[in-house]
């Protein structure tokens, strides 16, 4: 293969496939929309990304898992705000007798 060539991903379970996509979503710091423009398609295909339910079509999945680098370490990108837990806020702590 030709260093010149990009080196293919291969394509994981559709599970895998979503959660790698939304890291590197995460990893450029690329809104759905932005995600939308990479990889040509209108952004209404996406419109459901940020849901936990979000279930693209495996023709979408190809296309976008397309735009990631075969050399993209998912454990690099920032966490799900999704799965993450909420900050916690000052108001939860105990509050001082006054």
């Amino acid at each position: 293969m030709s260093s010149a060539k990009k080196r293919r991903r291969p394509l994981p379970s559709v599970d895998d496939a979503i959660s790698v996509i939304k890291a590197y979503a995460r990893f450029k710091g690329w809104t759905r929309w932005r995600l939308a423009k990479e990889a040509r398609m209108h952004d209404t295909t996406l419109r459901d990304f940020d849901s936990p339910l979000w279930s693209p079509t495996v023709a979408t999945l190809r296309i976008l898992y397309a735009l990631i680098p075969a050399d993209f370490d998912p454990a690099t990108a920032p966490p799900d705000p999704m799965l993450s837990p909420p900050p916690k806020d000052a108001s939860d702590g105990p509050h001082p007798q006054g």
